[in-house]
């Protein structure tokens, strides 16, 4: 973590220099997110192994009875990415063959991944996600709190009964510094001298450690050195604070129904991100964003005003710039990783981070 540590005020908060190439110019078009469109389709090289991945999932939910078997299955068919599993295998195949222990702990990190959201969702009173009914929203809360225990227990058991203890240990420590996250969130709802750092180090435990995780699990199971451990949990860390921002900047830029869910969300429920505390920095506009974030309210008038604050003032490109320099920070930890289809895609997936619209 010492390499993600944080600068003093006057410096860059994530403390990434941004390169002279990396440097977007103030008032360009923040239409386009990335400069790269990946070019591998990122399943491809381990497809087998996603469809192993997807049976143990439904295997793993399938043992569940009742009302709790529904609504798991309702998460587990809501769709997703199946990014973080995707991330275990292809980290697991830069450095050695298939493996059960590579499906296994594929089908933990997504059961770990539902579980979360499963919570976030009662934390935020979110009613839609991927563009169908939330579990709190047909069940409600107590039920759906208690889904998500059920399925971080399942992913647990996962690993348990496969004997992958130091990956246990790795995914546990995870969920440890979300649920720390979380709550250092909460405490700072709708702070507007909130920092940067206070961002950048919440958005490591809720987000990055995963996805890190991810990416240490895949590397150890295929036995790499611990060097490449490293460098694998430095990609993660990096990927995953590039991803998001990205999503930070859907919020303000993205379409309702491709996302799934309504935008502004974030800035309703007092969640300060990148751009609204660049905007928080500016004395001309501080007074003006104050004023209304304190209304507690917001309307398609003031969205439509903030949103041309955002672009007017710089906030969205200094946002994108952050994007990018963690991207190409979690690009240059693989440069130690022997060239393969699987590194290949793991250097695309940070170009997918930037370019996604959901």
């Amino acid at each position: 973590m010492s390499n993600l540590s944080m600068q003093t005020p006057t410096e860059s908060p994530l403390q990434i220099p941004i390169e002279p190439a990396l440097q977007i110019p103030m008032n360009s078009s923040v239409q386009t997110v990335a400069d790269t469109q990946p070019v591998i389709n990122p399943r491809f090289p381990v497809q087998p192994e996603m469809a192993e991945v997807e049976a143990a999932l439904y295997h793993a939910v399938g043992s569940s009875r009742g009302s709790i078997g529904k609504m798991c299955f309702h998460l587990l068919e809501s769709g997703g990415k199946r990014f973080r599993p995707l991330l275990v295998l292809l980290a697991g195949r830069c450095f050695g063959p298939p493996s059960t222990g590579l499906i296994t702990t594929a089908a933990a990190a997504e059961l770990i991944h539902m579980a979360s959201l499963a919570h976030d969702d009662v934390i935020d009173r979110s009613e839609n996600r991927r563009g169908k009914p939330t579990l709190n929203a047909l069940w409600g809360n107590r039920t759906s709190v208690l889904s998500g225990d059920f399925l971080f227990a399942k992913a647990f058991s996962l690993l348990t009964d496969s004997g992958q203890f130091n990956i246990l240990s790795l995914m546990v420590e995870a969920i440890q510094d979300m649920c720390e996250g979380e709550v250092e969130q909460a405490l700072l709802d709708f702070n507007p001298n909130q920092t940067e750092q206070d961002y950048t180090e919440r958005t490591i435990k809720k987000t990055a450690k995963l996805i890190a995780a991810c990416c240490q699990s895949g590397a150890i199971i295929g036995q790499a050195e611990a060097p490449l451990v490293s460098a694998l949990e430095e990609y993660g860390l990096y990927l995953g604070l590039a991803f998001q921002i990205a999503d930070d900047i859907l919020d303000y830029t993205g379409d309702p129904d491709a996302l799934g869910k309504p935008v502004y969300q974030d800035l309703a429920q007092g969640n300060y991100t990148l751009p609204v505390l660049y905007l928080l920095r500016n004395k001309q506009e501080r007074q003006w964003l104050t004023q209304i974030l304190s209304e507690g309210t917001l309307n398609p008038t003031t969205t439509e005003q903030i949103t041309d604050v955002l672009k007017n003032s710089g906030a969205l490109d200094y946002t994108y710039a952050k994007a990018y320099e963690c991207r190409d920070r979690a690009k240059a930890a693989l440069q130690t990783v022997p060239g393969s289809p699987f590194k290949e895609v793991l250097l695309n997936l940070a170009d997918l981070a930037l370019s996604r619209k959901n």
